[in-house]
């Protein structure tokens, strides 16, 4: 019997740092440094200026962190956006497509990147959009009336993402009072500025230090996201007379994922078959169990359970005579042989990795027993949940094979196209890990 268990109480801190730091060129001397030394947990970046060639010779030089790129700069553009974060902080970080049409544009033009944030499962996440504005926009109409024009895009694709909590942050080159309708549609759907969680109240310092100063480096949170704030702070930037950084902090405990897993059963001889009256006792019958399971204490109850089943086992006769119990055979043991994620290595490739593999095993046991009857329904019902859960192309092929009835040659196509899934996960999974 094996079981994980993936939205336990977080595991260290609760809080976490999402930064924004426009950098002024990624080909610049010492960016790669400076940004895995401020990367605490999370960074957007602006102004890369990166193509296509500096994007994949800055993921070579990270080590502890993984970036994630918007479209890359063309034609010497002084655009570009990225998301940077260091990989023990998420299980998971995913660029996601944009629901509204018109946010397309600003992708392509290298000024818009949105990203979903994995700390558990995902039912709690967090959506980040990077934008970058255009430079100058503040005198000249055209580029004011293009920054306009994202800032309302990026809103319509928003608020059609529901409550999920949801961060626009960025060089948005406006002040808040040189697009007063753009602002005002965020405030009407409960946004806030993220400068009230400052320090000492409202921070309107300036982000941009040239000239006389301006505060043009914003983030915004939506109301879900309002109640994960904790603190605004600025903090100086790559060039000391140019932008300086946000400091947001954030409460979002990362969840702890374990594998439950028993001591494998050595049995040198086949059980005897249960006679017709035997009852098999039930969970719901153990009230010491059901107790440890109201209480939350997952560890207690399944050690519990393990003790349950070492004298459960022991009263069994084999087919020869005797009983399985001796030389180790019989016992059953409690092992957490994973936390998730333990460090940089772990990410949400690894959990799904071991849900394949769990649904591989259960497809072995499916295929040596000669008579599916109740063990067997219980196992099909199991993958039955995992596979409705999976999305894209091999969710796709594997529900209609489970949706009716399973027959042998659909239990074929199950085992081939669930070991083919796996290897291109661990695959992947093993690449992140070398990024």
């Amino acid at each position: 019997m094996h079981m994980s268990h993936g939205n336990t109480a977080g595991v260290g801190d609760a809080l976490v740092k999402l930064r924004v730091c426009n950098i002024a060129g990624l080909q610049q001397h010492g960016r790669s440094e400076f940004l895995a030394e401020h990367t605490v947990d999370f960074m957007a970046v602006t102004e890369t200026h990166a193509n296509a060639y500096t994007q994949k010779s800055f993921v070579r030089e990270l080590q502890e962190h993984a970036v994630l790129f918007g479209e890359p700069v063309r034609d010497r553009g002084f655009a570009g956006v990225a998301f940077m974060y260091r990989k023990s902080s998420a299980w998971s970080v995913k660029a996601v497509p944009f629901i509204s049409g018109k946010c397309e544009r600003f992708y392509s033009d290298a000024r818009l990147l949105c990203v979903q944030i994995f700390r558990s499962s995902e039912r709690r996440s967090i959506i980040v959009y990077v934008i970058y504005g255009k430079s100058g926009a503040r005198w000249e109409a055209d580029k004011k009336e293009y920054n306009k024009q994202l800032l309302r895009a990026v809103h319509e694709d928003s608020i059609q993402r529901g409550d999920i909590a949801t961060i626009v942050c960025g060089d948005f080159n406006l002040t808040v009072n040189d697009a007063p309708e753009e602002v005002g549609l965020y405030q009407k759907s409960r946004w806030v500025d993220a400068a009230i969680f400052g320090i000492h109240g409202f921070d309107d310092g300036p982000t941009s230090l040239k000239g006389t100063g301006a505060r043009i480096d914003l983030a915004f949170f939506n109301q879900t996201a309002s109640v994960l704030a904790k603190g605004y702070d600025l903090l100086e930037g790559i060039n000391s007379g140019d932008h300086r950084m946000l400091d947001l902090t954030l409460v979002s405990p990362i969840a702890a994922q374990f594998w439950y897993m028993t001591k494998r059963i050595g049995s040198a001889e086949a059980y005897s078959k249960p006679s017709e009256s035997y009852i098999a006792p039930h969970v719901s019958t153990d009230h010491h169990l059901r107790a440890k399971l109201l209480q939350g204490d997952l560890d207690g109850a399944f050690d519990l359970w393990c003790r349950r089943a070492e004298g459960l086992l022991s009263h069994i006769p084999l087919v020869g005579g005797g009983y399985d119990w001796g030389n180790g055979r019989g016992k059953t043991s409690l092992r957490r042989m994973t936390v998730l994620p333990p460090e940089g290595v772990a990410g949400a490739d690894t959990v799904r990795c071991r849900k394949l593999a769990k649904a591989m095993r259960q497809l072995q046991e499916l295929d040596r027993m000669n008579v599916w009857a109740y063990r067997a329904e219980l196992t099909i019902a199991h993958l039955k949940r995992f596979v409705n859960e999976e999305k894209g192309d091999f969710g796709r092929i594997a529900q209609p094979l489970l949706r009716d009835t399973l027959t042998r040659d659909k239990l074929g196509q199950l085992q081939k196209l669930v070991g083919e899934e796996y290897t291109i996960v661990g695959l992947s999974a093993k690449m992140r890990r070398h990024v």
